[in-house]
């Protein structure tokens, strides 16, 4: 990661992310304030995936989507950790939303962790109506968990977008939480 690609408010967490080995590589030289895609997440939810299963994921040939090729997204849709936008395509460089985050952590949580998910005493949002209902439980969830957090007066701003350095912010707060919980086991 190049110095200055990141905002300060981003530094101890960008740096932690670094000591957890999970930035891939899309990562490398990239500007960390610009805009996510949804292939930059998926390869860092693989990445992170490795990281807590200690298992590499393989490469798989087979192609789940019309408009990639890339290996690393079709490994996470085999893992069941990604899907795609529809009518067989997965839209690898469009920029990612706060909803569609939070529904690749909450199905790479249970994916490592195998426990259920729960929203019980999360308050609703003030724009609940605007998260799709795909959506909706993994918000609560990851926002229980916290992973993420509101944006403000209540609210979550579920079509916002999410930059790169907010990605990695999301995926350390939950390496964070498991290793803490995990404490002393091995993961």
């Amino acid at each position: 990661v190049v110095p200055g690609s990141y905002s300060s408010w981003a530094e101890d967490t960008i740096d932690k992310s670094i000591n957890y080995d999970v930035l891939p590589n899309v990562y490398n030289s990239a500007d960390l304030k610009e805009l996510a895609t949804r292939l930059d997440f998926a390869h860092l939810s693989v990445k992170a995936y490795e990281v807590l299963t200690g298992k590499s994921v393989s490469s798989v040939s087979q192609n789940n989507f019309t408009d990639t090729k890339d290996k690393v997204i079709n490994s996470a849709c085999n893992l069941g950790i990604i899907s795609g936008v529809g009518g067989g395509l997965f839209a690898p460089d469009d920029t990612l939303t706060r909803e569609q985050a939070v529904t690749i952590i909450a199905r790479l949580y249970l994916k490592v962790m195998g426990s259920a998910l729960s929203t019980n005493g999360v308050p609703r949002f003030e724009d609940d109506k605007s998260i799709s209902k795909y959506a909706k439980n993994s918000v609560y969830a990851m926002v229980k968990k916290g992973y993420i957090e509101g944006m403000g007066d209540n609210t979550f701003s579920p079509r916002d977008n999410v930059t790169k350095e907010q990605a990695i912010v999301i995926i350390t707060r939950m390496l964070d939480s498991i290793y803490s919980h995990n404490k002393g086991m091995d993961l």
